[in-house]
């Protein structure tokens, strides 16, 4: 019995799936503004600034009119799940607002970028990422720069 407990608490912390890597050593520096400085109508982090306020200081919207808003476009990634692809796929995709563009990735990894006024795909990425049958899940939840 001490047995089983002993694998069953290593096997709840271990994680064989643990892609190992090396990190470059040289410093970089940042070229984001890290001050929380986001402008207006943009969202550059996950949580709009890199402090997460997740806050949008627009105003367009109100009490009075969320009632009576449309969709402006619809965007379709054509990005499905595959024969090939492990049981738990998702998208889950947290977009960040650039300038004029949305900035999205999908749950094989493409990378794609969306003219935020028309809908209209500007460009798209392809790493070509090899699929794994023991990974855990397959998605991407953002990008960054």
């Amino acid at each position: 019995v001490l047995a089983s407990l002993a694998v069953a608490g290593y096997s709840m912390t271990a994680d064989p799936r643990d892609i190992a890597g090396e990190l470059n050593a040289d410093k970089v520096t940042p070229t984001a503004d890290l001050g929380g400085n986001v402008p207006e109508g943009e969202w550059h982090f996950y949580g709009r600034t890199p402090y997460g306020q997740r806050f949008s200081p627009l105003n367009q919207i109100t009490v009075d009119n969320v009632a009576s808003l449309q969709p402006a476009w619809t965007y379709r990634t054509g990005d499905v799940k595959g024969p090939d692809d492990i049981g738990e796929t998702t998208y889950q995709v947290t977009p960040l607002k650039i300038g004029d563009a949305l900035f999205i990735c999908t749950p094989h990894n493409f990378a794609i970028a969306i003219d935020a006024a028309s809908g209209k795909e500007k460009w798209r990425f392809d790493p070509k990422i090899k699929l794994d049958p023991n990974r855990q899940h397959q998605t991407c939840r953002g990008v960054s720069y």
